[in-house]
């Protein structure tokens, strides 16, 4: 790894960090008892090479570097919370939701937690400013947003197994006992209807009170 940044760091200019890779590099085999490769050789050789320099100093300026890692690799980023409106059906992944107009897909490889996610959830998004794409996700607290509300009310489940609480849609697979008549409250989205062409309320999650 060393070998490698030496000539792309003299490339841009930074002789001196260049030479404290090839120095790091060359204690190593030294330290180890290594004969020292031919490629290593020809760093050493070179007319930039300092053999004075104190590779102590390189881990910092690495640190520095790779801290503006994400901005080479996605350019301007930007952050939105957002609440996990669906798990996809492979599992791998969910829909977040931001606004009535607006949801993200987001790969479960980018979200960062222990915990696999579940509707209602609140997660930050990083996502990149030119396409909103999800760079990452991680869970975070519950904040205000448009087009999310708490309501609470009675419950009334339909022969079908679906509810309503006032005019908010209750999912069957939120109603795991029987809860007809029962108090709730519910975490909802306004969601596009796509039979009825219009939004209208979803629940997402739903509490017994």
């Amino acid at each position: 790894t060393l070998k490698g940044f030496a000539p792309v760091l003299a490339q841009h200019g930074y002789l001196h960090e260049a030479s404290m890779c090839v120095k790091r590099a060359v204690n190593c085999y030294l330290e180890n008892g290594w004969n020292i490769k031919a490629d290593l050789e020809k760093l050493v050789a070179e007319s930039w090479y300092d053999t004075s320099v104190e590779p102590e100093a390189l881990n910092l300026f690495l640190e520095e570097r790779a801290d503006l890692a994400l901005d080479y690799l996605f350019g301007k980023r930007e952050q939105k919370v957002a609440v996990v409106h669906n798990i996809h059906n492979s599992g791998k992944g969910f829909h977040a939701y931001l606004d009535k107009n607006t949801s993200v897909s987001v790969r479960l490889g980018v979200f960062k937690s222990k915990e696999k996610p579940s509707p209602g959830d609140y997660v930050l998004l990083t996502l990149s400013a030119e396409d909103q794409s999800v760079i990452e996700a991680k869970p975070c607290d519950q904040v205000a947003m448009d087009d999310v509300t708490y309501l609470e009310g009675v419950l009334s489940i339909k022969e079908k197994g679906f509810g309503f609480v006032d005019d908010t849609y209750v999912p069957s697979s939120l109603i795991k006992n029987d809860l007809d008549g029962q108090s709730v409250g519910v975490l909802r989205v306004l969601s596009y209807d796509k039979p009825k062409g219009k939004h209208g309320w979803q629940a997402l999650r739903i509490q017994i009170l």
